[in-house]
């Protein structure tokens, strides 16, 4: 027998065929793919009950099918395989004067036909027919998942930015839970998602939000966060890392055990659980099903977890707010002590102390804070902290009139106390350190979790004492005593100048109206009216800030 070549599928991969027909007609042609240039991956069928069970249980990328089997037709066999798989190739043998047949073949969705009457050079006919069907197979499923795929990430750009509108607009956890949850499964593209909260304590991870046809299946299911099998999944993983996690064949996934039945059942193919996260706080995971294997795709898990970024920045708001605009808040102080530091050990060994005047982000993972020490020189200071691993530069800002006490700014990497208290929605009201140990009082909103908070606080700081709990009131300030406040803190002159600048585009950009023009309408010098606004606009930040300040410095010259 001659060798049969053929030109190879454009993806490598060798054309996986199913031979239907009589005994002696299959293994015949069977053998001359199997040897062909390059080899069929060959399985035969001789029997139409057989071919419709091996299309159903195997990948095949093509069906060649004889005009006649034992127990039915061609024809038959064609219109079974168009059910279960309508756009598989499928060539039929035809001999002459089957014209009838033909015309049947052809209302089944028959791809082509191969001439029984070709003699020798029917196997290369054959081979190559299929060749260019199972190419032109393969393209077109490419072409239509990727498209599939495209369609998703736009559907999913289009999520992100509702979600990103209507957090703005929703005042609470709860109801963005449910929003994010119902968009998703509305895109069409996932058929499942759902929320969940972590317990510090049990490690179990709680549904707080779901939306889909399969409410029921978190019912039916237990995940937790630990290191346990029911912590190995997706959802568990992602709180554990902090990182999406992508499951794209639930079916194999060793890591999907414990709910794969369970999940399978339900129709659901892939999934993705992406941590709800803000400055290294995680507030929760958001989990994502699909009917689609490999559904999460690069792009699409990038834009799934910006979604989890932009929930964990709402979270964090909407729980800080609670703080800030709430009437009664519950008040916690920590008392945490042999601290780390050479800085804090010299507070033990020199009478002196260290005031944590406010601290911020300055990035993905730095802090920046800002320290009043007193009775510590400013050498020794940066000298103390750079021998801490986690401080990246200290900066001296100035010293106060006594000259006792310094200001300085600290670059850090490590997460400070304020960064643990923020994922609660509380707040780092003052923070000492004396004689060797950090005070701090912390403001939460009335309804924070405080065991979940001392575990979250004792995680970074194991020796963290809760050393009392209160509950206070503070005072609604409206706009008018706001403004009346400033006002009193500012001088005439200040709030002339202040004045001027606002209504002459001064705080526009680009400015309406330059400083020294200004100055020239109030008839001061350029100098005299900078100073004025400068120190203006440093009592409004005191006033803002909480951080007014006893002593102010003069005004200069220009005041009098």
């Amino acid at each position: 027998m001659d060798t049969v070549t053929v030109q190879s599928v454009t993806d490598g991969e060798r054309p996986r065929v199913l031979l239907v027909g009589p005994a002696e007609h299959v293994e015949s042609t069977a053998d001359e793919l199997r040897g062909a240039q390059p080899a069929f991956a060959v399985t035969t069928a001789t029997s139409g009950e057989r071919a419709r069970s091996i299309v159903g249980e195997r990948d095949v990328d093509c069906v060649v099918c004889a005009e006649a089997l034992p127990d039915t037709d061609g024809v038959s066999v064609l219109y079974a395989i168009r059910d279960s798989h309508p756009s598989i190739p499928v060539f039929l043998y035809a001999s002459e004067g089957s014209e009838e047949l033909a015309s049947e073949a052809i209302s089944a969705g028959v791809t082509d036909y191969v001439p029984v009457s070709l003699g020798e050079e029917q196997p290369a006919v054959l081979a190559n027919r299929v060749i260019n069907g199972v190419e032109k197979h393969r393209t077109e499923t490419a072409l239509e998942r990727q498209r599939e795929r495209l369609a998703a990430i736009n559907r999913l750009h289009r999520v992100l930015e509702d979600v990103a509108v209507s957090v703005i607009e929703t005042p609470t956890r709860e109801e963005m839970e449910r929003r994010v949850c119902e968009r998703l499964v509305e895109s069409d593209s996932y058929a499942f998602a759902w929320i969940g909260d972590v317990d510090r304590g049990t490690r179990a991870i709680t549904p707080s939000a779901s939306a889909g046809g399969e409410e029921g299946y978190l019912e039916d299911v237990t995940i937790t966060a630990d290191e346990s099998d029911t912590g190995k999944g997706p959802a568990g993983t992602a709180v554990r890392t902090s990182e999406p996690q992508i499951v794209g064949d639930i079916a194999t996934a060793e890591s999907f055990e414990p709910w794969r039945e369970t999940t399978l059942e339900r129709g659901f193919r892939s999934a993705a659980s992406i941590p709800i996260t803000h400055r290294g706080s995680v507030y929760g995971v958001l989990t994502v099903y699909s009917e689609r294997t490999n559904a999460f795709g690069g792009r699409e898990s990038e834009i799934l977890d910006a979604l989890g970024d932009v929930l964990g920045h709402a979270f964090n708001a909407v729980q800080r707010k609670k703080t800030l605009m709430g009437d009664v808040l519950t008040e916690l102080e920590f008392r945490i002590p042999e601290l780390e530091s050479p800085l804090v050990a010299a507070t033990e060994e020199r009478d002196c102390s260290i005031r944590v005047d406010r601290t911020l982000p300055a990035g993905e993972d730095e802090y920046v804070q800002y320290l009043t020490v007193e009775g510590i020189p400013p050498d020794a200071v940066r000298d103390l902290a750079a021998q801490v691993d986690s401080v990246e530069r200290v900066s001296h800002l100035g010293a106060e009139e006594t000259e006792t006490e310094h200001q300085f700014e600290v670059a850090q990497s490590d997460p400070p106390l304020t960064s643990t208290v923020a994922a609660f929605g509380g707040r780092v009201r003052s923070g000492t350190v004396r004689d060797g140990e950090f005070r701090a009082t912390v403001e939460l909103p009335p309804d924070a979790d405080v065991r979940s908070i001392l575990e979250a606080v004792r995680e970074r700081y194991a020796d963290a004492e809760l050393v009392a709990q209160r509950t206070t009131e503070q005072d609604a300030v409206t706009t008018g005593e706001f403004r009346s406040r400033v006002f009193e803190e500012l001088t005439e002159k200040q709030r002339t100048a202040l004045e001027a600048a606002y209504f002459s585009g001064f705080f526009e950009w680009p400015r309406e109206n330059s400083g020294e023009e200004i100055a020239e309408t109030l008839g001061v010098a350029p100098a005299t009216f900078s100073q004025h606004i400068r120190n203006a606009e440093r009592k409004i930040g005191d006033v803002l800030l909480d951080e007014a300040r006893d002593d102010e410095a003069p005004e200069g010259a220009g005041d009098d």
